[in-house]
């Protein structure tokens, strides 16, 4: 008798729930809202990419030879690698300016002369308690040649899969090169 006594007062408590629930307007939507932000909170959890891929930017012309010298060294049949890239010249930045044009008209009414001034000066920002300029863009410098030296480029498809990856993270053209077995 005690267990339909419980069964029956939880019976009452859910009916009384649900009565107050009713009772609310647009519940369904409510609802439907609530399982729509679980189901993506369960979804989001849940779907993990499949291969971790490594993607690296290099800032620099050191860390450019670095990360290619690593990437090659993922390839089949090569071991450690060295990559020395020959650069023209340096990297090129262009700064965010502004131009202010000022004109002076000199004479008389029939023989006026207009003299236009042009002043052109950097847009600097505080950033972090230094001035800065704003950059738009950094212009890398042009690729004279490459040379990689490589344990395994004694193997002529090793050497060819050399060429044809730096050629192409580079966009160099094969003829700029050059791959050495590593002693």
């Amino acid at each position: 008798m005690d267990n339909e006594a419980k069964e029956n007062g939880v019976t009452t408590k859910v009916k009384e729930f649900s009565k107050k629930i009713k009772q609310i307007k647009h519940i369904e939507v409510i609802i439907a809202i609530i399982l729509c932000v679980v189901g993506v909170l369960i979804y989001s959890s849940l779907a993990t990419p499949k291969a971790k891929t490594k993607v690296t930017i290099a800032t620099n012309e050191e860390n450019m030879s670095k990360e290619l010298a690593y990437a090659l060294s993922q390839i089949a049949g090569v071991g450690k690698t060295e990559v020395l890239i020959s650069y023209h010249g340096g990297k090129q930045l262009k700064i965010a300016n502004k131009t202010e044009k000022h004109s002076d008209i000199t004479g008389e009414a029939g023989a006026q002369n207009e003299k236009v001034v042009e002043t052109i000066t950097p847009i600097i920002i505080n950033e972090g308690g230094q001035s800065k300029p704003i950059i738009l863009e950094e212009i890398m410098p042009k690729i004279e040649g490459v040379i990689v030296v490589a344990q395994g480029a004694d193997d002529v498809n090793v050497k060819v899969n050399i060429i044809i990856a730096v050629a192409t993270v580079l966009n160099v053209d094969n003829n700029k090169i050059k791959v050495f077995n590593m002693k």
